[in-house]
């Protein structure tokens, strides 16, 4: 009896606490996507513009020195466009691999991670409601097999 009753309360921290991972999964998440974007799409397009101005002054230095300055060594595109200018010694079609397999180890890996712990909350939580449903059915069987008078109580099988 007194483990069906730990059984049956258990169940409600277990999804508690699964929805809080859940919550922290997806704040994670969004942190991770903030740290890799610009903040506005005006001040990508500025950066952007300052990178060609660059590119047609025939300056690569100052390219580099644009994507190394604190304000940008965390987003994304000026991390591949230092990548690029790392490798330009090579043909176009294996810098296009090489970028997007640096895109996808510096920032789609982990928030493909980050969203199969996700999708495992989120697959998860219906599977623990069921179980506080079949406990509760449980429950209810027992009360009604430990009835002593042959017709069942509604009152007590509520």
């Amino acid at each position: 009896m007194l483990f069906r009753s730990f059984a049956n309360n258990s169940v409600y921290p277990a999804q508690g606490f699964l929805a809080l991972y859940g919550v922290y999964q997806v704040i994670l998440v969004l942190r991770r996507l903030k740290s890799k974007m610009f903040k506005t799409g005006k001040s990508a397009d500025e950066f952007l513009e300052q990178v060609h101005q660059e590119l047609r002054n025939g300056n690569p230095d100052g390219v580099a020195a644009l994507c190394d300055t604190p304000a940008h060594w965390s987003k994304a595109v000026p991390q591949l466009i230092m990548v690029a200018l790392g490798n330009q010694d090579r043909d176009i079609g294996s810098i296009r691999r090489l970028l997007t397999e640096s895109f996808d180890r510096e920032v789609l890996s982990d928030l493909q991670y980050r969203i199969s712990w996700i999708n495992t909350v989120i697959k998860s939580e219906p599977m623990l409601g069921l179980l506080g449903t079949v406990l509760g059915m449980i429950a209810a069987f027992g009360k009604i097999a430990s009835a002593t008078q042959t017709g069942v109580d509604p009152k007590q099988l509520a």
